[in-house]
């Protein structure tokens, strides 16, 4: 009984030290960093630009893959790069919002990757309001000189 005892007491040390060891060989890691996450469009008129781009760094040591770019509805069209950014390079995701939908908007994308932090949501939000036509203007007809 004893043996068995110590033989179960040997094999679980060393299965420990094996566990231990390889948290502490982790390899490096992608990382990517926004400037911003959240982008305030203010008060457009129906149609106008409400594409905005949000940059970001790979300030990991490995070669940074943006898997995909989810949103959060229809109304909004995001555009990742579908190219690996190396350590200490720069790209951005471009986000249109269709501005022909009238009202006040909140929409979100979520960028997920292969970075220590996987999934980082980006923010969009503003107010569409309808076209301000300008009324017509009767102008007086001249009359040829005669």
């Amino acid at each position: 009984m004893k043996n068995l005892l110590l033989l179960l007491f040997i094999a679980t040390s060393f299965f420990a030290v094996a566990q231990t060891g390889a948290k502490t060989d982790a390899a490096p890691e992608a990382e990517i960093t926004f400037e911003k996450t959240e982008h305030n469009f203010g008060t457009l008129p129906k149609g106008g630009n409400t594409t905005v781009k949000f940059y970001f760094q790979n300030t990991g040591k490995t070669p940074l893959v943006i898997s995909r770019c989810q949103q959060s509805c229809g109304c909004t069209t995001p555009s990742c790069p579908t190219e690996a950014i190396m350590p200490g390079k720069k790209s951005f995701v471009e986000v249109h919002y269709d501005s022909l939908r009238v009202g006040q908007f909140s929409k979100t994308v979520t960028v997920m990757s292969n970075a220590k932090t996987a999934d980082v949501v980006l923010k969009i939000s503003g107010n569409i309001t309808e076209e301000q036509s300008v009324p017509a203007v009767e102008t007086p007809l001249l009359k040829p000189k005669e």
